[in-house]
């Protein structure tokens, strides 16, 4: 099922309901496909991936792409696709910048930009950008609500399925995998997790079920991890997101409740750089867990420090 865009409802944003707001997907449908040119004076609102994937598109097509605008205080899509889509084309970046206002009757006339800090709107320092076309590159939602229907248990931070180690849901013979379980960055990613899913799903099938699981648990600066529940008897590959944009960041794995030892770090891995745009994957396997006694008690907790 995968996933779709969030659009201009899901962040409320005021103003007019002019024509020329496209999501950034939509748009590439346009170019790409259709061969259509949505406009000419380009607006991009969110630093998602695909938004500045087509703030590059749009540039070459002949448009004058003015801005994006990030209400983060740091890019929301990959560090190569900042250099290559924004950088190389000298298209500016606002961040910490909150679009307050849309312009326009029967058509986008421009935006209103609001510097922000802390959090806050500071006054006096708004801005109109003049454009007649928007693209909103906002974020994706997993799409799971076939999902929700047959069942599964939902995790409210991805809205995506709980997993266990085999990217089983909690129905029996339910897996899921790829951008419907959480938004992955690379099509690569997805890739390999479905693999695993259909081999998971194989031996399911057989009858082969791990004979233990141990839970999983986002600790410090951590927002999640993924799967919720891990097998110490094979290797893992788990997928999480950092909370902070760190430099020189350590990734810690700590297992707590475990039988004999209370709380250990069985595992830490030295990162140069985390931001929370760039899916981190780490694995664990057996060799992580020798000597230590765990049972279904036990859990581990990924934290960034």
């Amino acid at each position: 099922m995968g996933c779709r865009e969030k659009n201009r409802g899901n962040i409320r944003i005021p103003g007019s309901r002019p024509a020329g707001i496209y999501t950034a997907g939509l748009a590439q449908r346009l170019v790409n496909i259709e061969g259509y040119i949505p406009g000419k004076e380009v607006v991009v609102i969110g630093s998602g991936d695909i938004g500045l994937i087509m703030a590059r598109r749009m540039s070459w097509v002949g448009c004058n792409v003015k801005a994006v605008v990030e209400i983060m205080p740091y890019p929301a899509g990959l560090t190569r696709n900042i250099v290559q889509c924004l950088k190389d084309f000298d298209i500016p970046l606002y961040l910490s910048s909150q679009t307050t206002c849309v312009y326009g009757n029967d058509r986008v006339q421009g935006i209103e930009v609001s510097p922000m800090e802390n959090g806050i709107i500071v006054p006096g320092k708004s801005f109109r950008i003049d454009c007649d076309t928007v693209l909103l590159s906002v974020g994706l939602v997993p799409e799971n609500e076939l999902s929700r229907a047959a069942g599964v248990e939902i995790n409210s931070v991805t809205n995506g399925p709980i997993v266990d180690s085999s990217l089983m849901t909690n129905v029996q013979g339910v897996f899921a995998c790829g951008n419907v379980l959480h938004v992955h960055d690379l099509v690569d990613w997805v890739c390999e997790e479905s693999r695993r899913a259909g081999r998971f799903a194989s031996t399911w099938l057989r009858g082969e079920h791990p004979p233990l699981q141990i839970k999983t648990k986002a600790g410090s600066h951590v927002r999640y991890v993924s799967p919720a529940r891990i097998a110490p008897d094979r290797e893992n590959i788990i997928y999480m997101r950092s909370m902070i944009v760190k430099n020189d960041a350590v990734l810690e794995v700590r297992c707590i409740h475990s039988a004999n030892l209370g709380e250990k770090v069985i595992r830490s891995k030295k990162e140069r750089y985390l931001q929370p745009s760039e899916m981190i994957s780490f694995k664990l396997g057996p060799k992580d867990f020798e000597g230590l006694q765990i049972d279904s008690d036990s859990v581990l907790e990924f934290n960034i420090i």
